[in-house]
């Protein structure tokens, strides 16, 4: 599975979350869709990284192979709980969903702690005008998952940051990366943004989905649901600009 996959894939049955909140993130575009045991971070090269412009780096990030979980998953992640992701987004309601490759043993609840670093590079949404990853890398990471009464998934991913400047600048080099999504199979569109806030959709191998990026504080909160882009602009503005607060 592809860096962001687990986002997306987490909300589509693979990843919500794959989007990589990549959805399918994060968050993530269907569900979790590869393990998310804590993992190295490793550089991709043994030159170092330099920093660019929007606060990304070159290089991108790999991670080492880990065992398959064989307890629960934890419900919380560092200073992040369920009340770090919204109850509901756009119709969708937090409902427990099963993993989808036995990434994680479920903990019975909707919400699962990830490896950080790991999450926060797999919710990047992969196109080829990419040239980066973002220099800020988080301490926490809170998956949730969610349903709408069709059934469809989504995904929320909840990112811990040690200062509420990191997060910003993760958030700021997402949505840098989300403008280089301008041809299949991953195309991204703005609906609008504002003071630490992002609405937008994205259109994954033919599946439709409605994204928001809030920041509040020290965290970074990624939603991304499959409603076919059914939400209009202004529901995902308003979504999106709640995440802050």
């Amino acid at each position: 599975m592809s860096r962001h996959s687990r986002y997306t894939a987490a909300t589509t049955g693979r990843l919500a979350i794959a989007a990589g909140l990549g959805a399918a993130i994060l968050l993530a575009t269907s569900g979790c869709g590869s393990a998310l045991d804590p993992a190295s971070w490793l550089p991709s090269s043994s030159a170092q990284p330099s920093e660019g412009a929007a606060g990304l780096v070159s290089g991108l990030p790999q991670f080492s192979a880990s065992a398959r979980p064989t307890t629960p998953a934890p419900s919380t992640a560092g200073d992040l709980s369920a009340a770090s992701l919204p109850a509901g987004y756009l119709g969708f309601s937090a409902k427990e969903r099963p993993p989808a490759e036995n990434e994680y043993v479920p903990n019975g609840t909707w919400v699962h702690g990830l490896d950080a670093q790991q999450a926060a590079t797999e919710a990047l949404p992969s196109c080829p005008g990419t040239t980066g990853t973002p220099a800020a890398r988080p301490s926490a990471a809170l998956m949730g998952s969610y349903l709408d009464g069709q059934g469809r998934p989504g995904n929320g991913l909840a990112l811990s940051f040690d200062a509420p400047a990191q997060a910003a600048g993760y958030a700021n080099a997402y949505q840098q990366i989300l403008t280089s999504c301008t041809s299949a199979p991953t195309v991204a569109e703005s609906l609008a943004t504002g003071d630490g806030w992002y609405a937008g959709r994205r259109t994954t191998q033919g599946t439709r989905w409605t994204e928001g990026i809030g920041v509040a504080g020290n965290h970074v909160i990624l939603m991304i649901v499959a409603d076919d882009a059914t939400s209009s602009p202004a529901e995902a503005k308003a979504a999106a600009e709640a995440l802050t607060r």
